[in-house]
Formats: structure tokens, C-alpha cells, sequence
């Protein structure tokens, strides 16, 4: 009879719920829905209503609490979650939730009591203590949330017990020393987890103090693992990142002697500081591997880029007869044509001498403005070792050279040999470029045209926008065919490093032609050579008036950011590139141009806060 009665008591208990579903369901969905179109008023009085018929619908009472939190109606939830409570006491979870609707409600002092109960409550359960935690941080109570996972490791008697969590909540307290510590701890339960750690430690800000602070636990942590190869790497790489080159290279000794003294290691953080642009630096550390292992092709090929890099004091002067003079008192190039040289002397016709004529030629003709030499030079490249991976550098270095000594047919038979043998990419596309490019030199403005179609037709091509360019100046020309042969006169004579003749073209043709179809591209060329020539105010100038007064030009935005570049690379005022780029987005916000503005004005907003 019992039996009988329990289930009579389990159906109807079931038709009364199939009941409230049929006669409620529409006003949940209709609820439901203008909850997902942000209607909260409506959707809350809908689920007060249906609250009041059934308290224990568990997908109503979640969200009639979670509108009640979006709401800031934290009274109402309050009474919400307590009347769960009063038939789950110790249900941490909701005692947890309830802590949360109190502090929202500005009542902290009872929010604590909760937490600690919460807590109390939560033994051995690390899914709880998580939960709390979870809670807190999105509070923001830092402090509180570090001692619920003392009291958890204390009680759980695991000290290693959360340490991913205590290292995020370092982060965002901004105690990187404490969060590396932590981080530490992950390192030595887990193997192969290195790369982890190297990834977290990169996330980190890049300020002098937070730098100390991980540099400073490191150093710590090879205290108890003096021989951990990944450590020293790992400290060598935050000194680095410090720019404490000096510390940086002794740490490096010291790891290239736990290694065996094989220069390795010296010769990788020699790479290294060169990229990173520190060439006093990676010159220390390939004169150090050197006498180490004195024959060694790599490193003096690095050294002598040291050097060449480091002569960083020549601007291209205002004709090469002005620049002669001058540049030949450039020690560092100097020096590093020396060690060149001795490279080529040390190891002919391999492919360590072929790279070291090339740099030669390098030198003689973006320093020392010295065209016939260059021109030795590269050719040396292609006899001294037919098979070095530089050929078709070499050989459009030979072909720029005929250009600037006016060989222009001969130029384009080198580009003809580079389109014989390459099928197919982006050098065959450069090849076919700069044939036309050569073309416009000569003035043969129709095969130009032809050949810079094919390339702007190709998908995916490097030289694309290159080639609209050319079209377009050609199109333009079309309607001022003296100006575009003026115009074409001017290039040449840049290309030659003529600039002063290359000015006095662009200056009569703007002069003369003020409303020309190429007068906004006489400007544009006249700002570039006043970068060229280190003018950098009056290229500024040139660059803004054709942003300012030339407003059906399709070149006003690309003079803004052109602007932008001076101030960022050349004059290194940043505050003034990101205003100029900022520029480019709100005046020409469809430019073609706003990704990469729009990128930069984020890059040095980064950079500028680094540095305060």
C-alpha cells in the first residue's frame, strides 16, 4: 500500500510540472527572448511572476538571478540566493554567489564573513576553493584571494597546489616577481613545460622596474639550479630584453662555459644582439668567439657587419661629388672592407668570399658612393662562386649600378638574365619591375605601360601597387607628355644620385605647371629627396602641403603618412609620428593606408609608454 501511494505522489508531483509547463512555457521563451535583445525590464517582470508560481525551476532561478546582477538589483537577489539557502545551508557555491550580490551591494564587511565561511566549508575540495577564488578576483580583491590559497595549501597540505592561479594573480596585481616565483614552481612539477614559462615571462610589461623584478627571481631560482641550461638562456634573454647588454654577454660566458666551451652559445647571442640592432655589443661577442676559434667564416663575416652597421653617421650627401669627400672618412666602412676583404683572402670561392665581395659592394655604393667599384664588386660575386645564394642580388646590384653610370640597355640585359632563368615568384616578378622601371627611365612609356599591366593583372604579386603607380603617372601623362618626360628625367637623376638636378627638374615642372596631372607627384618626389638629402623640416613641409592644398590628388594620404615615417624614423620625435598618423585615420579614414597607420599609431603608443 505504501509502495502504491509513493508512486501516486511521484505522477502527480509530475503533472503538476508538465502542468506549469504547458501554461508557462510561451511567457519563458517570450522572457528568454527579450533577455537575448538586452529588454531586461521585460524579461525580469516575466520571471518574477513565473519566480512567484515555482521557486524551484533551477533555469529560471538562474536567470532571474544572473538579470538581477546585470541590473545592479542586488536587494532582490540577495533574497534570491538566501532562499535557496534556507534548504542548502552549506551549499559553498551559493554562499560563494550570495558573498558576490553583498559586496556588489556595498555591504563588505558581511561579504568577508560569507567568504570565510565559504571557505571553512570548502575542506578538500579544490574545485570550491577555485570557485571562491574566481569570485573574489572578479571583485578585484587581490589580497584576500592570495590568502584563500594560503589557507587552501595549508589545509590541503600541498604547497605546489595552485600555481598557475597564484601567478595570474600576481599579474594582475602587477607583482611580476612574485608571479615568476610561481611560475617557477609550475616549471619544476611539470617537464616540458619550459616554452610555457618562456611564453608568460614575454607577456610581461616591458618597463625597466618589472624587468628587475622577473630578473631578480631568476637569478634566485639559478641559485637552486645552477645547471639548468634553460634558466641561464632564460636570464640572458630578460637582460636582453633590459638592455643589460653587458650582463647579458657574462651570463653567456658563464652558459657557454657550463656547456663545454664550444662558442655556441657565444656565437648565437652574437647573432642575437645584431638583430637587436646592439652592434657595440655583438661586435664584444664575435671578437670573444674569434679568439676562441679564430677561423671562423660566420664570425668575421659577423664582425665586419658590426662594423658596417655601426657607421651609422653618413647621410646620403647633396651629389655625389659632395658625398666623395666625405664619406672616405668613414672609419667603421673602412674597417669593415678591411675585414672583408681578408674574408675573401682566407676563403676563396666559397660561398663565405662571395658574401663578403657582396657586402664590399654594398659598402662602396649606398657609402661611399662609389659606382665603378661596386660595380667590381658584384661581378666578383658571380665569378668568385657561380653557385652562392646571392647571385640574383648580385645581379640586380650590377644592373642598379649601369643604371646610375647611364648603361640603361645594358641594365635591362642583366634583368633579362634573371627572367631566363627564374620562372616564376617574386624575383622573376622584380626582374620584369625593373625592366619596366628602365622603360620609363628611357622614355618608352608605351612598352611600360604594357609590361606594368601584366604585373598589376598577377594575383597575389608583390609589385602590384608598384606597377598602379606606374600606370597611373603614365595615364596622367597622357594629358602632359613633356611634364611626364620631365617627370621621368627627375627619377633617372634620383636613381643616379643626381638629387640636385632632380630637384631643379621637379621644382620647374611645379613652377611652371602648377595645375599639371603630375604636379602632386613632382611634390611627393621633391619631399622623398628632401629625406634623402636629410632635409627632413622641409620634407615635412612639401609632404603636409600636399595633404593640406592638394585635395583631388589621390597622394594625400600617402604624403601624410610619408610625413608620419620622418617623424618616426628620422627626426625619432614619436609623439608627432602618432599624430600625424592618427591623421591619416580621421581624415582619410578609407585610405588604403589605415591598417597600417592604425597599426603604427598602436606600436609607438606602446613604445611611448615603455619609455616614461
Amino acid at each position: 500500500m505504501n509502495g502504491k501511494i509513493k508512486y501516486l505522489c511521484l505522477f502527480l508531483g509530475l503533472l503538476s510540472i508538465t502542468a506549469f509547463g504547458q501554461n508557462n512555457s510561451y511567457k519563458f521563451e517570450t522572457a528568454k527572448n527579450f533577455e537575448k535583445d538586452g529588454q531586461y525590464d521585460k524579461a525580469l517582470s516575466i520571471y518574477e511572476e513565473l519566480y512567484k508560481s515555482d521557486s524551484t525551476n533551477f533555469d529560471l532561478i538562474s536567470r532571474l538571478k544572473s538579470l538581477y546582477k546585470i541590473t545592479n538589483n542586488h536587494s532582490s537577489r540577495i533574497n534570491v540566493i538566501s532562499r535557496q539557502l534556507s534548504g542548502d545551508s552549506l551549499n559553498v557555491a551559493l554562499i560563494a554567489e550570495l558573498a558576490d550580490a553583498y559586496y556588489r551591494n556595498k555591504n563588505i564587511e558581511y561579504a568577508r564573513v560569507l567568504v570565510n565561511k565559504a571557505v571553512q566549508l570548502s575542506g578538500k575540495s579544490v574545485s570550491s576553493y577555485r570557485m571562491i577564488a574566481a569570485m573574489m578576483i572578479e571583485n578585484r580583491w587581490f589580497d584576500e584571494v592570495e590568502r584563500v590559497y594560503q589557507y587552501a595549501r595549508k589545509s590541503m597540505g600541498q604547497e605546489d597546489l595552485f600555481v598557475i592561479e597564484m601567478a595570474k594573480l600576481h599579474m594582475y596585481r602587477g607583482d611580476y616577481y612574485s608571479a615568476t616565483k610561481e611560475l617557477f614552481k609550475y616549471y619544476r612539477m611539470n617537464v616540458g613545460t619550459f616554452s610555457y614559462l618562456q611564453t608568460q615571462l614575454n607577456q610581461f610589461p616591458d618597463t625597466e622596474k618589472d624587468n628587475a623584478s622577473v630578473i631578480k627571481a631568476i637569478k634566485e631560482e639559478l641559485i637552486d639550479q645552477p645547471k639548468d641550461r634553460s634558466i641561464q638562456k632564460l636570464l640572458i634573454e630578460s637582460y636582453l630584453k633590459n638592455k643589460n647588454y653587458d650582463l647579458a654577454f657574462e651570463q653567456c660566458k658563464q652558459l657557454d662555459r657550463l656547456t663545454g666551451n664550444d662558442g655556441i652559445e657565444v656565437l648565437n647571442f652574437a647573432n642575437l644582439t645584431f638583430q637587436s640592432e646592439a652592434y657595440d655589443v655583438a661586435q664584444k661577442a664575435f671578437i670573444y668567439f674569434l679568439a676562441l676559434y679564430p677561423n671562423s667564416p660566420q664570425a668575421e663575416i659577423g664582425l665586419a657587419r658590426c662594423f658596417e652597421k655601426m657607421d651609422n653617421s653618413i647621410r646620403h650627401a647633396y651629389d655625389i661629388a659632395d658625398t666623395v669627400s666625405k664619406v672616405k672618412e668613414s672609419a667603421f666602412s673602412n674597417e669593415a672592407v678591411k675585414m672583408y676583404r681578408t674574408v675573401v683572402k682566407k676563403y676563396p670561392s666559397t660561398e663565405w668570399s662571395a658574401e663578403a665581395y657582396f657586402r664590399i659592394g654594398e659598402i662602396y655604393i649606398d657609402r661611399f658612393q662609389d659606382v665603378d667599384e661596386a660595380l667590381n664588386q658584384f661581378k666578383a660575386v658571380l665569378s668568385d662562386y657561380s653557385a652562392t645564394p646571392l647571385r640574383y642580388d648580385a645581379i640586380f646590384r650590377i644592373a642598379e649600378c649601369l643604371i646610375v653610370r647611364g648603361k640603361l640597355n645594358d641594365a635591362m640585359d642583366q634583368y633579362s638574365v634573371v627572367r631566363m632563368e627564374v620562372k616564376g615568384g617574386e624575383v622573376k616578378d622584380r626582374a620584369d619591375f625593373m625592366i619596366g622601371v628602365t622603360l620609363f627611365y628611357k622614355q618608352d612609356f608605351d612598352s611600360c605601360r604594357n609590361l606594368m599591366k601584366l604585373l598589376a593583372r598577377r594575383q597575389d604579386g608583390v609589385f602590384v601597387n608598384d606597377a598602379l603607380t606606374y600606370l597611373l603617372l603614365i595615364q596622367d601623362g597622357n594629358k602632359a607628355k613633356e611634364e611626364l618626360k620631365d617627370y621621368s628625367r627627375a627619377v633617372l637623376f634620383e636613381k643616379q644620385r643626381k638629387y640636385s638636378e632632380s630637384m631643379t627638374i621637379l621644382r620647374s615642372l611645379i613652377e611652371n605647371n602648377p595645375k599639371s596631372p603630375l604636379a602632386d607627384d613632382a611634390m611627393l618626389k621633391t619631399g622623398e629627396l628632401f629625406v634623402k638629402t636629410g632635409d627632413y623640416d622641409k620634407a615635412i613641409v612639401v609632404f603636409n602641403n600636399v595633404a593640406d592644398y592638394m585635395t583631388t590628388s589621390p597622394l594625400t594620404d600617402l604624403a601624410l603618412m610619408k610625413a608620419g615615417e620622418v617623424y618616426e624614423y628620422n627626426l625619432k620625435d614619436l609623439f608627432q609620428a602618432v599624430k600625424t598618423y592618427k591623421g591619416v585615420l580621421t581624415r582619410f579614414p578609407r585610405s588604403i593606408y589605415s591598417v597600417q597607420a592604425r597599426k603604427k599609431v598602436r606600436e609607438l603608443e606602446q613604445k611611448i609608454q615603455k619609455s616614461s
